[in-house]
């Protein structure tokens, strides 16, 4: 092969048009390729087609230039079989590298599809979410995780857990220790150990869910639960307590009663106060149920200040209350009942209407009357109906012999009640037959 590069002078003229051309075609081979990168479909393999052809084209101009240039044109027409054969490996050569770089664009482009599609489903959570590293500093987070804690997106990022706590603790928006904490959660995550927590900062409830990760980081979501919990809260409440007077009802009252009872001292003087209004019924038929509500609701008031704010005051149901009192002395259950028959008896101004009403108590004490709740609800009824036996507004406490006593009573009532029915239908079905007569 003649060594025409190496033995031989060239034309400087000719060497700088070869120079030119060679950058002239990179130019437009590049070119080409940006507008096959922002094309989609067939024109972009046509595209690709012209870049490769603009490369290989520059790559056997510069060539045959060169060879041109030489003072040995002989030599030039001999190697004509090596420009074509070094057009044709241009040729090859640029449309692969141009082909791989299109694969590694479409990888590219691939790449930011999905991570555009990854950033939308993670700002767009219903949940708060972070990402944590190894020493417990953020790697990333979404917009609501940064509204949620109440720190600006521009500063929580690298920000530790740790300075996150310290700065709402700083606000006065995070109660616990930030350094105990952060470092409770750490561990729990280096072990392994995925968690779920509630915790209370700017003053929501925040569920937490981490999840560790290989290398020791966590994932941690919140979620805001403070509706929920509270509507929770709410739905106890209810279940415990009376809608018309927010006093406890029978179920929490007996609670109280037995936790009393089991953390009594050996001195304590337990005093179960069983009451209910006198001739309630009357204000009912007198001024309807919407005055009797609004007297329920003074009667609870009343009672809720007669009492000491460790005494617990319920509401059993209709026109009934009753009242656990512990106290060491032994005259505080009389002392309280008169209290409670002399307030619950001055007159009430409902709705522009003057009413009055008496109240009857039972008192029962434990542990002279037993030690159960039950057994002393029940022995505070007996009293109760005892006193409304005898004369009503006034209170009686629970003797012995009040249980059968009171047990005849009820019969003989019930008796006269059962005796009085049958007399009206008997003079109902008289009437009714002189009608027919």
């Amino acid at each position: 092969m003649p060594q025409v590069f190496l033995s031989t002078e060239h034309d400087p003229r000719l060497v700088a048009l070869a120079i030119a051309t060679s950058l002239w075609a990179a130019i437009v081979s590049i070119a080409l390729f940006k507008r096959c990168l922002a094309t989609q479909g067939r024109p972009r393999l046509i595209w690709l087609g012209l870049s490769a052809v603009s490369g290989g084209y520059g790559i056997w101009t510069t060539h045959v230039i060169a060879l041109l240039a030489s003072d040995s044109p002989a030599a030039a027409a001999d190697d004509l079989g090596l420009m074509l054969l070094t057009l044709a490996v241009a040729v090859l050569a640029t449309g692969a590298g141009l082909w791989i770089a299109l694969s590694n664009g479409r990888t590219q482009i691939q790449l930011r599809q999905q991570k555009l599609l990854l950033d939308t489903a993670i700002e767009n959570m219903p949940q708060a979410l972070c990402m944590f590293d190894a020493e417990g500093c953020i790697t990333l987070f979404n917009a609501r995780y940064a509204a949620m804690i109440g720190i600006p997106a521009t500063t929580l990022l690298g920000m530790s857990l740790r300075d996150q706590l310290k700065r709402l603790q700083g606000l006065g928006e995070f109660a616990e220790d930030p350094d105990q904490f952060s470092a409770t959660v750490m561990a729990e995550m280096r072990g392994g150990h995925p968690a779920i927590r509630e915790i209370t900062a700017a003053g929501r409830v925040l569920r937490v869910t981490e999840q560790p990760l290989p290398g020791h980081g966590w994932v941690a979501t919140l979620e805001d639960v403070t509706e929920w919990r509270e509507a929770q809260e709410q739905i106890a409440h209810l279940a415990l307590h009376d809608p018309l007077t927010q006093l406890p009802n029978r179920a929490k009252f007996r609670h109280d009663l037995e936790r009393v009872l089991n953390n009594a001292l050996p001195v304590s003087r337990i005093a179960v106060l069983y009451l209910d209004l006198d001739h309630f019924k009357d204000i009912n038929d007198t001024f309807g149920h919407s005055i009797g509500d609004a007297l329920l609701n003074e009667v609870s008031q009343r009672l809720v200040h007669c009492v000491r704010s460790g005494d617990t005051v319920a509401r059993l149901g209709g026109d009934e209350f009753a009242i656990v009192q512990v106290s060491t002395d032994a005259h505080a259950p009389a002392a309280l009942a008169a209290r409670i028959v002399r307030v619950i008896a001055a007159p009430y101004t409902i709705q522009g209407n003057h009413v009055v009403v008496g109240a009857s108590v039972g008192i029962a004490l434990s542990p002279g009357d037993g030690t159960a709740p039950d057994e002393l609800l029940m022995k505070a009824d007996t009293a109760l109906y005892s006193a409304k036996a005898e004369g009503r507004g006034t209170y009686r406490f629970y003797e012995a012999g009040m249980k059968a006593h009171t047990l005849t009573r009820r019969v003989t009532d019930k008796e006269l009640r059962k005796a009085l029915l049958q007399v009206g239908i008997a003079q109902n079905q008289s009437i009714h037959d002189d009608m027919v007569a």
